[in-house]
């Protein structure tokens, strides 16, 4: 049974705020020892990693992102069942996790297991993964890069957190592992709900740019495999003879931060002010990081040193259209697998591209508009339930941790 808890009391910690008034308070170092074991033999090959709100996975689980593993076993930390593993670069932003099996990690992460027996280790697991309590914790990173600060082992085990006692810890941990194991579940069946609707959207908006609006339309041979058969009526060029690729204007991180303009990256916005009554279409094509990803601007902005922008050459050509067209292309799948892998613009400009008379580009850009917009908009209506149910996962877990609600 879930009640409000009315017998609290204020625990003088600012992000903890009130707390049960039988519950104690403590330093981390009275609760948790941190684990230095070093893999010195390398009798251990079972390399884990920790992802963003996801937990400790096996290395090989995690695909090619993040950090490479060492070819050095040697320096690598013990991690054993039941361990909480938290990546001090990226606590903040949720990288922490409660290991389900015996293995090794890399130095960045900090190790920590019970120095009671009694204790529930899962209650302090889920007190780490507490937004609140992460946030608190950021403040004390030290670092270059926003979001990688480092929190060091010697500042987390001087914080002082709430203990109920072991009973308690156990009732929390059970309850939660139940309700987040349920809104996991949800968050996950919506996200793949998008991925459909996002190759369902790539889907329609393919056949519209090679085959056309007209289902009659005679049809021949554009011999590229990508594109196959196109109207008669229609021609093919290289994308060099449509359009131009120019680098993005990188700009220091206090103009991004002015209020005075919108930053585009490889991933979309990373600014959140514009300039007002100004118009200056463009197209921002991801070229690191996010290869190929495609955002059709209609407003006047800056993009950062990870994209490019579309000028466009050819009077012909509708810049909607041509946006749609490269997102059929995608353009992700001719990225370079280099030391720093990105999308070189030889390898778009000899891209070949189907080319319709700007009257039928026109209408395709019409159709495609309010077909899309049906998908855009039933996206936009579950990415806002997701936004919901992360809200309440991250409100759950901080009035469960530190006693705000009665679970009996």
């Amino acid at each position: 049974m879930l009640t409000l808890n009315k017998e609290l009391r204020k625990s003088g910690i600012k992000w903890l705020g009130l707390i049960p008034t039988d519950w104690n308070i403590q330093p981390v170092r009275a609760i948790l020892n941190e684990r230095k074991e070093k893999n010195i033999e390398g009798n251990t090959d079972n390399i884990l990693s920790v992802i963003k709100d996801v937990g400790v996975i096996r290395y090989s689980d995690k695909g090619n992102v993040g950090n490479k593993s060492s070819d050095r076993p040697e320096s690598y930390k013990i991690v054993h069942t039941n361990d909480i593993v938290l990546n001090s670069m990226n606590l903040v932003i949720g990288s922490v996790g409660l290991a389900n099996e015996h293995g090794v990690t890399s130095s960045v992460y900090i190790i920590y297991y019970s120095k009671n027996k009694y204790n529930d280790i899962r209650y302090f697991y889920d007190l780490f993964r507490d937004k609140s309590f992460q946030r608190h914790l950021g403040t004390y990173g030290r670092g270059m890069m926003e979001l990688r600060e480092s929190v060091k082992a010697q500042d987390i085990k001087n914080q002082l957190i709430p203990v109920p006692n072991p009973t308690t810890q156990k009732l929390i941990a059970d309850y939660l592992d139940k309700k987040i194991k349920l809104i996991d579940q949800i968050i996950s069946k919506k996200q793949k709900l998008i991925e459909l609707l996002k190759e369902k959207r790539i889907s329609i908006i393919t056949q519209a740019v090679t085959k056309g609006l007209d289902p009659k339309a005679k049809m021949k041979q554009s011999g590229v495999e990508w594109i196959g058969e196109i109207p008669s009526s229609w021609t093919y060029k290289k994308f060099k003879f449509i359009s131009r690729l120019e680098y993005g204007d990188s700009l220091p991180t206090e103009e991004r931060e002015s209020g005075n303009v919108k930053v585009f990256g490889s991933n979309g916005p990373v600014g959140t002010h514009s300039i007002s009554n100004t118009k200056q279409p463009t197209i921002i094509v991801g070229r690191k990081g996010s290869f190929g990803a495609i955002n059709f601007i209609s407003e006047k902005v800056f993009s950062i040193d990870t994209t490019y922008f579309i000028d466009k050459r050819h009077t012909k050509t509708h810049l909607k259209w041509l946006s749609y067209a490269m997102m059929a292309a995608k353009l992700n799948d001719i990225s370079l697998d280099t030391g720093v892998p990105g999308l070189s613009r030889e390898s778009v400009y000899n891209k070949v591209f189907p080319f319709p008379s700007f009257e039928q580009q026109l209408e395709i850009v019409n159709n495609l508009g309010a077909t899309t917009k049906i998908y855009d908009d039933l996206n936009n209506k579950i990415m806002l339930q997701i936004r919901e149910l992360t809200e309440y996962r991250s409100s759950l877990i901080y009035n469960a941790v530190t006693g705000k609600i009665n679970i009996n």
